[in-house]
């Protein structure tokens, strides 16, 4: 069992990689911000707050507003609520719900929704699968298709947001797996090299569920947990720096759930496309339960702890029974066509090396692709994070220098 006793930190880059990215220009890098968060119904006192936080909390190096809000115990109606707080916080329009697909459904409890900023992300489709009674799933599994504003199809990525069958005991377990193996027939299909993020309220109490076996079982669509905390989550203070529920042990609105934080019930679970230091990836360090850095009590209020300012840990108390999971992703920059050197504009230096690589790497096209796109200058992707400072950068620009590698592979 691994033992998580504090945030999880940055994993040590080799001296090679650290040494190009010392070199690599850190304003064409771009970040994603997620979220998933069981907010229980719609809108309520607190929101505004906590989605503001997320929005200013610095990670390493980094801060951005969210760009994806995947929801769980959601209506048409609760979700647009949570819409209205974003587009206040900022602008009109911004952000963008999802539609429902006509063939979700649910036995009780709402549905999954999804939240995107415009700016930033495209939605390029929804669906809804798996079969809901009394003995198999609770609700519809929602699976979205995505991909960052202004990049191409290698760029997409597919986001699942769940709401498994809650309690203990055998019989929700067995539910909860069924719901897991609708998730893992429908990944697997997507085949291998898919970048998919498994988003939601789990429900688990543990890493032997068969659940979550299913979910990280080898196969086309194995999905991984970034932070790598397996073991007995529930009640164990080894794991308080992943719980997600209750931040309160006194209910504040009908139908809030107690008991205080103890349990790790969300997720964020990822394709090992997302973990291969190429293209759209987890940024180590970035997965973190919004709120909690571990120094609260054990099955107490969220309040207790240090891991945010006692307003914004009040708001969390307020607004929901569960914690949000926000993780951030390293999106390299659109390729600039004739930029062959990578430094985000098309000059002098992108036909030496061309002159240098031709006959090898390059050819006549090549040539009339510089030619065709000289002066060009690499555009600042709109709505993402600003460059960080060179300390930070360093970090960051990992997976601008890696995607280089396969341009031509």
């Amino acid at each position: 069992m691994l033992l998580v006793t504090e945030a999880p930190r940055t994993m040590p880059l080799p001296i090679r990689v650290v040494l190009l990215l010392l070199l690599a220009p850190t304003s064409l890098l771009a970040q994603l911000r997620i979220a998933t968060w069981n907010t229980n119904g719609g809108a309520r006192d607190g929101m505004s707050e906590v989605l503001s936080a997320i929005g200013i909390e610095e990670v390493n190096g980094f801060a951005k507003p969210l760009d994806v809000l995947s929801l769980q115990e959601q209506s048409g109606s609760e979700t647009n609520t949570i819409l209205a707080l974003l587009n206040h916080l900022y602008g009109a329009g911004v952000y963008a719900a999802a539609p429902t697909p006509i063939d979700a459904v649910t036995a009780g409890g709402g549905l999954p929704g999804l939240i995107y900023n415009t700016q930033t992300i495209d939605l390029l489709g929804a669906v809804a699968f798996g079969e809901v009674n009394t003995s198999a799933q609770a609700r519809s599994t929602l699976r979205y298709q995505l991909v960052p504003d202004g990049y191409g199809a290698d760029a997409e990525f597919y986001l699942y947001s769940n709401h498994y069958k809650a309690s203990s005991g055998s019989s929700n377990e067995a539910r909860r797996d069924v719901e897991a193996r609708a998730v893992r027939q429908d990944l697997d299909a997507l085949g291998e090299g898919v970048a998919a993020i498994l988003t939601g309220d789990f429900n688990l109490y543990d890493s032997a569920e068969p659940a979550y076996q299913t979910l990280l079982s080898s196969g086309p669509g194995q999905v991984f947990d970034p932070v790598d905390a397996a073991g007995d989550w529930h009640d164990d203070p080894a794991f308080k720096v992943v719980h997600t529920q209750s931040p309160t042990t006194t209910s504040l609105f009908g139908g809030q759930v107690t008991g205080g934080v103890d349990d790790r019930f969300d997720f964020q679970l990822v394709t090992g496309e997302l973990l291969d230091e190429v293209g759209l990836d987890y940024w180590p360090g970035s997965y973190r339960t919004f709120g909690n850095n571990g120094t609260h009590q054990l099955s107490g209020d969220i309040t207790t702890g240090t891991g945010a300012s006692p307003e914004v840990l009040a708001a969390l108390r307020m607004a929901s029974d569960h914690l949000p999971v926000v993780v951030d992703y390293l999106l390299p920059p659109p390729l600039l066509a004739g930029d062959f050197n990578q430094d985000g504009r098309v000059d002098s230096a992108d036909y030496s090396v061309w002159r240098t690589g031709f006959g090898v790497l390059y050819d006549h096209q090549d040539y009339e692709i510089w030619r065709a796109n000289f002066g060009a200058v690499q555009a600042a992707a709109s709505g993402y994070a600003a460059a960080p400072e060179p300390a930070a950068g360093v970090l960051l620009l990992l997976s601008s220098i890696v995607v280089g590698a396969r341009r031509r592979g």
